[in-house]
Formats: structure tokens, C-alpha cells, sequence
């Protein structure tokens, strides 16, 4: 009986060991984002040229990357301390360009993902109960609105952008039925291709 519990307490131990080291592990340069406090600044690691990126923001929640150009949503003296704006930071010439600004008084912008012509990101507030999906052309900037925004009878979930086109998950609250829709960026057109 003794030999069992030294066997469980090892094992024990070793499980706590690997925890440990995979939190370690975690918390090292691949992590997304480190906070440093006194500076107010957040750092982000740019894994396609190896290196760490000071930005002069308190709070970034996600981030992507396409050429010379990185595409964050950051928190820019937003009152719920969430991210609320779009931020293009060019690596060249390490200068940042605003983008968008949430359109919720307490917000949570998040979910970016670029390509070579477009970005997208979802504007929610910080609750996450209500998400605009939201596009925009890199070459003229033009953002448009995927869906109608703020319809509270909508539920909208993050969208995966694949060249032209974005899916998402579509909630109609109203008709208690759920879509995978597809949008043609080039066209702006939605359509259902599947019932849920």
C-alpha cells in the first residue's frame, strides 16, 4: 500500500512539473501578448520576422499579419478597457494608422484576420451579446458592414476569411434558425449554404 502511494505522489509530481513547464512554455515569445505594466505599452511577438513589437497600447486582443502590414484590434482610451479600435501598424516604417473605432459605448473588437486585399473583425460589445462583422478593402480602406448592424434579433459569429469570401454562423433569434452563410467580398452579396 505504501509503494502505491509513493507511485501516485511521483506521478503527482510529475504531472505538476510538465503543468508547470507548459505554462512556462506557454508564457514564452510565442505567446500573443505580454503586458508591461509600468510602460503601458503591449508587446506582440511578429513571428514572421522574429521579433518582439512595443506597441503604445494597453490592451491588445487580437492580432494578424499580411506583407509589411500588421492589423490589431487594441484598446485606445476605451472606457471598458476592451479593445475598441482597428490599428495598422506598418513594419517598415513602424508607424501606426487608426483605422476603426467601435460603435458601442463598451466595447470588445476583436477576431482579426487579413489577407491580401481584405480584413475582417467583429465589433461586439464587451458582453459579446451583440457582434457586427465587419470587412474592409486593404487597397481603398473601405469598410462596409457585413450584416445589418445592431439588429438585436441577430446573433452573428466570427467569421473565417478564406481569398474572397467570408462564413460565418448567423443565429436569427426571430426564426430560432441557424445558418452558415457565405459572403462574396467582390460582389457583397450574402447567401445561406447550409441550415443548421
Amino acid at each position: 500500500m505504501k509503494r502505491r502511494k509513493l507511485y501516485l505522489l511521483i506521478i503527482l509530481l510529475v504531472l505538476i512539473v510538465i503543468a508547470f513547464y507548459g505554462i512556462r512554455l506557454f508564457q514564452s515569445k510565442s505567446s500573443s501578448a505580454t503586458n508591461s505594466k509600468s510602460l503601458q505599452k503591449t508587446q506582440i511577438y511578429d513571428k514572421d520576422l522574429n521579433v518582439n513589437i512595443n506597441l503604445p497600447y494597453k490592451e491588445i486582443s487580437s492580432y494578424d499579419s499580411y506583407g509589411d502590414n500588421v492589423y490589431l484590434s487594441a484598446a485606445d482610451k476605451s472606457p471598458s478597457g476592451m479593445a475598441n479600435k482597428i490599428i495598422q501598424y506598418n513594419r517598415k516604417t513602424k508607424k501606426t494608422v487608426q483605422l476603426f473605432t467601435t460603435k458601442f459605448d463598451s466595447s470588445s473588437v476583436q477576431g482579426v484576420k487579413a489577407n491580401g486585399r481584405w480584413l475582417t473583425w467583429v465589433d461586439s460589445d464587451d458582453f459579446g451579446d451583440q457582434k457586427n462583422i465587419y470587412i474592409m478593402n486593404t487597397k481603398t480602406k473601405e469598410i462596409k458592414p457585413v450584416t445589418k448592424e445592431n439588429d438585436k434579433s441577430i446573433k452573428n459569429e466570427f467569421p473565417v476569411l478564406a481569398d474572397n469570401h467570408i462564413a460565418w454562423i448567423y443565429y436569427d433569434q426571430k426564426k430560432n434558425q441557424s445558418y452558415v452563410m457565405l459572403r462574396d467580398l467582390n460582389s457583397h452579396s450574402n447567401k445561406i449554404i447550409i441550415n443548421l
